[in-house]
């Protein structure tokens, strides 16, 4: 009777001592991911057991924990990203918590697929083509006080720094106004100038940057003759609150403020950031004059993950910058605003697959004012836009393709009052309006070779039209209008732009080649200021003179060869070389009439840049040192329409990561620069600045004190101090920048 009152009690007492038992086998997996030269947290790393569908990836802060059950204490966990060596440990070297450091590769691993934030590491690009990729952990610490400064060491791009304190980018030997910065894929390049001052960014809140070099782009618009620049934003932080703290030469002083907070699904976060230079005129004696530049700037950002696995998500960003810069001596001042408020959406759409979408509305104010021994000009710009942007990618067997529609909407309110000597006065407003469209398609076929090595073979057509409309919606004029030209109601362009190209490329074990060739045209718009900004010189009896868009035809040959050895001295190196040529019809050239501060534009007929150029880099100690250099060489047949641009330029790097310790020591040579200011007569006359080489030394360190985090960086430039006085003021002169950074 015993017996059979405990029968039914004995299989529950077996089912709670076998769960006990599974409980007892739980192991509980936690710790951090780190760069072993850096010491930097690394996102995105996975852990995965082998043998067993378990799996984690780290976030933000390089942290991970994974739950495991009924696994053997044995089993191996494989650890892997695929810019870094893959390791493998068993469980029974985990402990509570532990920290992981993972050595940088040379090859980024094959097959592995890492994604940052929801967007793929590679990128998006639609022609093989000349890139650089700049992951956030190469350059946040190595005390660049800018991303003008960091782009400044690379040998095939140029960064001008005018006495208001703008920092513009050229590439390949272009102007600025033929490079395309962007944010996130939202196009940031003024509707004034079609320029963009790189010093508006702040280099903490960037990801990455992402570097193309050369014209042969359709899927970021048109314009880019000579290269594009996309930052992208960092959306998620590994720190709740941030201060910093900067100084340097010029009195200069900033600082910024941080803060980041995740609530769920959403990630959001705000920057504020104030400083200002005060530099003084060389000949300054009893009452100095000062050259002052202030500047606010205001950033918010703000993700959504609608999914768990990170496939759909929406994305919102806001910048604001306030700018002012004053001339005590020349009484000049100018104010500008830049307002941008972006979106973005990147999902799936039911079964009509994947889609990317971004819209922005940007509003940028400017207001000039200028002294002059012929008069007074004062300018005032209010422009407005509107960006929509949607992308669809295809795959159908060995066929790739990407649609993509581009739509533009832009108004420009523009007054200029030129006050002259004589107490005359004349007012110039203007307002007008562009519309946009652009539809771009991207086919991409992939050919098998037949050979294990060089497996990939990819031929491309790109094809891109695009429609614009522009409208002057008022002219008026008060006294004349000998300085105005005739600007009609209504213009069109209606422009087609073709691609092609060949890549080869491939991978075998430590050995990686890409070789590719590229020929296609591209196009330039003038935008609204340059069409107004084109005086009737007074000998000059032509009725219209109206700036025609620039059209570029081009051709690259490239190479890319990368080699890794396993060696503890010599870790690896890697080859670059490019060749290219432009030409150029109906060249945007702009230039200065003396007495008269502002510029002013035309056509030139034809114009080529033929531009070779080479890099190379060798990579010691577990890449904890890298010594590099490169050299780019430029024909330009008329360096009126490549002002200030100099012909060749010469790099060499050693660049040092060790225990958290990051240095960059950087030896540049500049060949001479050149620019031609119009006379009055219609002639031009020389300016000449002569070629000269020089040092800059960037060096970081970061502590961690528990939860907080410290950061000293530092930087001199121009060490050798080979001063060049134009306008009484030194240029090429020495300068330094130390900041302190504390987080939690």
């Amino acid at each position: 009777m015993q017996i059979k009152r405990y029968r039914y009690i004995l299989p529950w007492i077996l089912v709670l001592t076998q769960y006990l038992n599974a409980q007892s086998q739980s192991i509980q997996l936690s710790g951090f991911v780190r760069d072993k030269n850096t010491q930097t947290p690394l996102s995105n790393v996975q852990l995965s057991v082998v043998g067993t569908q378990y799996g984690t990836v780290t976030d933000v802060k390089g942290r991970f924990s994974l739950g495991l059950r009924t696994v053997k204490p044995s089993a191996v966990v494989k650890i892997q990203h695929i810019a870094y060596e893959p390791i493998n440990m068993k469980l029974s070297d985990f402990y509570r918590s532990i920290t992981i450091d993972l050595s940088p590769r040379v090859i980024p691993l094959q097959g592995v697929r890492v994604e940052a934030e929801g967007t793929q590491v590679d990128i998006k690009q639609d022609l093989p083509q000349a890139i650089r990729i700049l992951e956030a952990r190469s350059f946040q610490n190595k005390g660049y006080a800018d991303a003008a400064d960091m782009l400044k060491t690379d040998h095939s791009i140029q960064v001008s720094e005018s006495h208001t304190g703008r920092r513009q980018v050229s590439v390949r030997g272009g102007n600025p106004d033929e490079t395309v910065i962007l944010y996130n894929n939202i196009r940031l390049n003024r509707l004034y100038d079609s320029r963009f001052d790189l010093s508006l960014i702040d280099i903490d809140e960037m990801s990455r940057m992402e570097v193309i070099k050369g014209s042969n782009t359709i899927l970021y618009g048109t314009g880019a003759l000579a290269g594009v620049i996309n930052i992208v934003p960092q959306f998620q932080k590994d720190y709740t609150l941030r201060f910093k703290q900067g100084v340097g030469s010029y009195d200069a002083g900033n600082w910024s403020m941080q803060a980041y907070r995740p609530i769920g699904p959403v990630d959001l976060s705000y920057t504020f950031k104030k400083g200002a230079t005060h530099r003084m005129y060389e000949d300054s004696v009893e009452e100095p004059d000062y050259l002052e530049n202030l500047a606010t700037h205001h950033q918010a950002n703000m993700a959504v993950r609608l999914d768990k696995e990170g496939d759909n998500q929406l994305r919102f960003s806001g910048l604001y910058t306030d700018y002012d810069y004053i001339n005590d001596r020349l009484s000049e001042k100018l104010q500008m605003e830049n307002t941008v408020i972006m979106g973005q959406w990147l999902g799936k759409l039911g079964r009509f697959g994947r889609f990317e979408t971004n819209g922005a509305y940007s509003r940028q104010k400017e207001l000039q004012s200028y002294s002059s021994m012929a008069f007074i000009p004062k300018r005032d710009i209010d422009s407005k836009s509107i960006q929509i942007n949607v992308e669809k990618p295809v795959v159908w067997k060995r066929f790739e393709m990407i649609l993509a529609y581009q739509f533009e909407d832009d108004e420009m309110d523009y007054s200029e009052i030129q006050r002259w000597t004589s107490m005359a006065v004349q007012r110039v407003p203007y307002v007008m309006n562009r519309t946009h469209h652009g539809a771009a398609a991207v086919t991409k076929y992939h050919a098998p070779t037949g050979y294990d090595y060089l497996s990939t073979f990819d031929c491309n057509v790109s094809f891109r039209r695009d429609w614009v409309k522009d409208t002057r919606v008022d002219d008026e004029s008060i006294l004349g209008t000998e300085w105005a030209p005739t600007w009609p109601d209504q213009r069109k362009h209606d422009k087609t732009t073709v691609k092609f190209s060949a890549n080869l490329s491939g991978v075998r074990g430590d050995f990686l080649f890409n070789g590719y060739m590229n020929y296609g045209t591209a196009i330039k718009f003038p935008s609204l200021v340059q069409q107004v900004s084109q005086p009737q010189l007074s000998n000059n009896s032509s009725a219209e003179m109206y700036l025609k868009p620039e059209e570029n035809r081009s051709t690259e040959i490239g190479i890319e060869l990368t080699r890794q050895i396993d060696q503890q001295e010599i870790m690896g190196w890697q080859l670059n070389a490019n060749f290219f040529k432009n030409y150029y019809n109906n060249k945007f050239r702009y230039y200065f009439i003396p007495g008269i501060p502002v510029a002013y534009y035309d056509n030139v007929r034809t114009a080529s840049i033929t531009g070779v150029e080479g890099s190379g880099r060798i990579f010691l100690f577990d890449k904890k040192m890298t010594i590099g250099g490169g050299f780019s060489k430029y024909f330009v047949s008329d360096k009126a329409a490549f002002p200030f641009k100099y012909d060749q330029k010469g790099v060499l790097d050693l660049i040092i990561e060790h225990a958290g310790w990051q240095g960059h020591l950087h030896y540049f040579a500049e060949g001479e620069q050149v620019g031609w200011v119009r006379m009055t007569g219609g002639s031009f006359g020389v300016i000449d600045l002569p070629g000269f080489s020089n040092f800059d030394v960037f060096v970081g360190k970061s502590f961690d004190f528990f939860n907080v985090k410290t950061q000293f960086t530092g930087s001199i430039r121009n060490i050798l101090d080979t001063e060049l006085t134009v306008a009484e003021l030194p240029f090429r002169d020495r300068r330094f920048h130390l900041t302190f950074g504390i987080k939690y």
